[in-house]
């Protein structure tokens, strides 16, 4: 949960909750959006997110795994203002794919620092 910038966002707005969205492919609230909605018309799948791993070399994953939950949640904080780079509630084409490319980064980066986790809880197995 973490991983999803407005798991870390903002107060005010409940994470986007409170935000009414329209677009050609998505509606609802923004945290909806970013929780399932845009994976969903994008169809980002754990294909696609193994596929996007394998594109990473192991200096990159090995500092991804590093276990710093604040600096976690600093990283997704970071993404905050592009979220919330849209316009009268409207969120276009260029929105939804350069973010759906942020969502599958970030899955693939919370499915490697929850392997690490674990490992550090229950000692990693051959």
């Amino acid at each position: 949960d973490l991983h999803q910038p407005l798991h870390t966002g903002y107060a005010v707005d409940k994470g986007g909750n409170t935000i009414e969205i329209t677009s050609n492919s998505v509606s609802g609230n923004l945290h909806s959006v970013w929780d399932t909605q845009i994976i969903d018309a994008k169809n980002i799948t754990a294909d696609s997110c193994l596929q996007l791993y394998a594109t990473l070399d192991t200096v990159e994953i090995a500092e991804m795994k590093k276990i710093n939950e604040l600096k976690w949640m600093y990283q997704s904080r970071s993404f905050l203002d592009t979220v919330y780079s849209f316009k009268n509630n409207f969120l276009d084409k260029n929105y939804i794919d350069g973010n759906a490319d942020i969502i599958k980064k970030q899955l693939v980066i919370a499915g490697l620092r929850l392997a690490s986790i674990l490992s550090s809880i229950f000692g990693s197995q051959s």
